[in-house]
């Protein structure tokens, strides 16, 4: 979603700030220079363990949701998010729903083993399909976290993008 959001649309949703993809925060498969508030999103190990040691990256994303323990590892230690998108949950086809729901339960179960930072992101097309922020904690919850991390999870981009 390159639009953005309205002020009043992020209020009201109950977000100070939405952040759109490919205006504020860009998802790349590598990281690149001097792109600023960049999130990686990959199934390489080497490019993972590469986008973490960049300023630049603010957070980690696993392609298909695939779980490497040794990413996990280093994105503690170097106090990156792990970004878990939620789109993939409202998947037309229930097969596919269903599976997708338990690769993301699984990497949110290893992210908390590992002790890692985890924060969601809608991966809304445009604002009609934003989701608000009681709606987002409901869905970590579902996924397996408690309430209290899972709203800790909502401020840590903004945490990211503005420091």
């Amino acid at each position: 979603m390159a639009d953005g959001v309205d002020s009043a649309l992020a209020s009201r949703l109950g977000f100070s700030m939405v952040y759109a993809m490919g205006r504020d925060i860009y998802v790349t498969q590598q990281p690149r220079q001097q792109g600023k508030n960049q999130i990686v999103c990959s199934k390489d190990t080497a490019l993972l363990m590469k986008a973490i040691r960049n300023r630049e990256v603010i957070g980690i994303s696993f392609e298909d949701n695939e779980i490497i323990a040794k990413v996990l590892a280093a994105a503690r230690e170097a106090e990156k998010p792990v970004v878990v998108n939620i789109s993939c949950i409202f998947a037309p086809r229930v097969s596919e729903r269903y599976r997708n729901i338990g690769r993301i339960r699984g990497l949110v179960r290893a992210a908390m083993i590992a002790r890692c930072n985890i924060t969601f992101i809608s991966g809304a097309k445009s604002a009609d399909y934003l989701l608000s922020t009681n709606q987002l904690v409901e869905i970590a919850m579902f996924l397996g976290m408690p309430e209290d991390k899972a709203k800790r999870a909502l401020a840590i981009m903004g945490d990211c993008v503005d420091s």
